[in-house]
């Protein structure tokens, strides 16, 4: 249960992530890189909220609630898997950008 104890610094760890890419990285007027720092944080937070709560409901031989159709975890699990593909899509802009910046400042031979 030492994961729990745990739990406050990575929501911490979290919050000083958003921050800073708020204040150091954000470049738009939207500010989409701060919006999708904040979903991305937020969202490993709750899967691993929920993943304790299933740990302790174990634990202790207490039933889990009854979401009906509501999906946490697939939706966690999906804002995660979105942030993270779109984040290697964006590596990959970048990388192929900066391959032609390069190319291109190549002396002439």
């Amino acid at each position: 249960m030492y994961r729990i104890l745990g739990f406050p610094n990575e929501i911490e760890n979290a919050d000083q992530s958003i921050a800073f890419v708020a204040q150091e990285i954000v470049s738009t007027p939207d500010r989409s890189e701060y919006f999708e720092e904040r979903i991305f944080q937020y969202a490993k937070l709750g899967l691993t909220a929920l993943a304790l709560a299933d740990e302790i409901r174990k634990t202790f031989d207490v039933p889990a609630p009854d979401f009906g159709n509501y999906d946490p975890k697939g939706i966690f699990e999906r804002a995660v898997s979105k942030v993270t593909r779109d984040r290697e899509v964006a590596k990959a802009k970048h990388d192929d950008f900066m391959e032609v910046i390069a190319a291109k400042a190549k002396p002439p031979e």
